[in-house]
C-alpha cells in the first residue's frame, strides 16, 4: 500500500519524495529506500532521505533532510558529494536567520499547523509563514498540517512550495488528492512535497 500511494503520487505530478521512517530499522529503511528509487526511475522526481546521511549516500538518493538536532549542515558538506541537496528544518524567525547562514540548499518552515507527525511542536503559525517570505532568500517549504482544507491559507500568507504528509499519504484516492492539491498550487506554487510519514 505504501508504495502504491507513492507510485500514484508520482504519476500525479509530485516533485520531491521525503522518505522519513522514524520506527524502522536501518535494513527496511535501504529496502523502502530502493523500492522508491525504482519508483522515480526515469522521472524528474526527486528523492530526499530524512536525517541519515549514512542511508542517504547508501540508496544515491538526491539529498538529505536535516532537523535542528540533526547533523549541522557545514559538517554534512564534508562528506557528501558535489550537487547532493540538504535541507534543513526550521521553526522560528530565530532559527530561519541562522539557517541562512548554514549552508543548507533549501529550510522546512513550519509545523504551520498542529500536526500528529510532530506532535510535541508548538505550531509556527502562518505569521511564520509570512515571516519566510519577507525574509528568507533560500528556496523553502511550508509543512505542517496542510492539506486541501487550508491550504489557500497556506498559500495567501506567501508560501511558493508546500511539503505535505497526512494529505496524501491517509487519502482515500492518493492520485486525486495530488493532482486537486497540485492544481490549486499552479501558478503561484510550483513543488509539491511530500514525504513517507
Amino acid at each position: 500500500e505504501f508504495l502504491s500511494i507513492k507510485e500514484k503520487s508520482i504519476e500525479s505530478g509530485i516533485d520531491i519524495i521525503q522518505l522519513r521512517e522514524k520506527n524502522e530499522n536501518e535494513t527496511k529503511i535501504i529496502e523502502l529506500a530502493k523500492e522508491i528509487k525504482n519508483l522515480i526511475k526515469n522521472t524528474e522526481t526527486l528523492f530526499i532521505i530524512n536525517d541519515r546521511i549514512d542511508i542517504a549516500l547508501t540508496c544515491d538518493a538526491d539529498g538529505v533532510h536535516l532537523g535542528q538536532d540533526d547533523f549541522p549542515v557545514h559538517e554534512a558538506r564534508k562528506i557528501t558529494p558535489p550537487g547532493f541537496l540538504i535541507g534543513l528544518s526550521t521553526h522560528s524567525e530565530e532559527q530561519g536567520k541562522k539557517a541562512l547562514k548554514s549552508g543548507a540548499d533549501y529550510l522546512g518552515v513550519g509545523p504551520v499547523f498542529q500536526t500528529p507527525t510532530k506532535p510535541d511542536y508548538i505550531p509556527a503559525t502562518l505569521n511564520y509563514v509570512k515571516w519566510a517570505t519577507e525574509n528568507l532568500t533560500l528556496p523553502w517549504f511550508a509543512i505542517g498540517g496542510i492539506d486541501e482544507t487550508n491550504i489557500d491559507k497556506v498559500i495567501a500568507a506567501g508560501a511558493k512550495k508546500i511539503a505535505v504528509v497526512r494529505a496524501i499519504m491517509n487519502a482515500k484516492d492518493p492520485d486525486i488528492t495530488t493532482k486537486n492539491i497540485k492544481n490549486k498550487l499552479l501558478g503561484s506554487v510550483k513543488t509539491l512535497f511530500t514525504t513517507s510519514q
